[in-house]
């Protein structure tokens, strides 16, 4: 017992030491107030990621930052769905079946990722909208008549994304309940940006695909060069006032803004499709 009293003292003793000596290399100070709990769980930290980074072969290192993102396309035939049946209903509606706007974009990445954040920005064109609202948003008899696109955005952070080593091919979508597309229409352009954990954009994670005049389609796959992205990003329509700030007018009179920004895009583990083939889809941070 005298023994094993020693030993547990040295031992306290030496974590003492240790902190102390941290806290000096760390701060140039000495003193129990510096070597706290905090300290050495940030030191931790700090230690396991040198080592994850260590462990990484240079062509991986290279890669950190890297994914390889498809976009979705966009149009009523690609982008438009019925949503899936869960079990017997007693809802008596005869009414014809009601589409779902639901994008989806493929991707892949080198290396095992903490985090990835999509941010989408998806604009709805009115005119495709149905036929008894289509034609409102320039109807002069309307005192405050719609605008012709509808704007929405949403971020959703993904946790844990294994590397291609382990899943070839993941999976980010959100969606659009069906009134959705029938009062604004469907979806005529939509933009994706990926950032890692710390706020970069990625190589490879920024795209366009759009079928307006207004705004060109710009390839994600191009990578090697994050600095022209991020640039491309800045630019991209979401940012750009000669679009989201245009106004419509007619016959010399103002009728309505191009573009109104709207809630309700979803990511699609809070909608029904949730349960459409979940295995493609990460975990979805809180």
């Amino acid at each position: 017992m005298k023994k094993m009293m020693i030993l547990t003292a040295a031992a306290i003793a030496a974590s003492m030491v240790c902190d102390a000596q941290y806290t000096t290399r760390r701060t140039g100070r000495t003193g129990s107030s510096y070597g706290s709990a905090a300290s050495r769980r940030a030191a931790t930290i700090a230690a396991a990621d040198a080592e994850d980074a260590a462990g990484l072969s240079a062509r991986e290192q290279k890669l950190k930052n890297t994914v390889r993102l498809e976009m979705p396309k966009t149009g009523r035939n690609n982008a438009t769905f019925v949503a899936p049946s869960m079990g017997q209903t007693f809802v008596q509606c005869n009414q014809k079946e009601r589409r779902w706007i639901v994008l989806e974009a493929k991707y892949s990445n080198p290396v095992r990722q903490d985090r990835l954040t999509f941010t989408w920005h998806v604009l709805l064109d009115m005119q495709t909208a149905d036929k008894d609202v289509r034609g409102d948003w320039d109807n002069p008899a309307l005192p405050n008549p719609p605008s012709r696109y509808s704007y929405f955005t949403t971020s959703v952070t993904y946790e844990n994304v294994p590397s291609d080593k382990t899943v070839a091919e993941h999976a980010a979508s959100v969606c659009l309940a069906p009134s959705y597309l029938e009062c604004y229409g469907e979806p005529k352009a939509v933009g994706i940006e990926i950032r890692n954990k710390d706020g970069e954009l990625m190589d490879g994670g920024f795209g366009v695909e759009s079928e307006m005049k207004e705004i060109k389609g710009i390839t994600p796959r191009i990578l090697g060069n994050p600095a022209l992205q991020e640039e491309l990003a800045k630019a991209a329509f979401w940012k750009n006032p000669a679009i989201m700030e245009a106004e419509y007018k007619k016959g010399g009179k103002t009728m309505a803004k191009y573009v109104t920004m709207r809630p309700g895009l979803l990511d699609r583990s809070k909608t029904i499709w949730q349960f459409v083939k979940p295995n493609y889809f990460e975990q979805v941070a809180p």
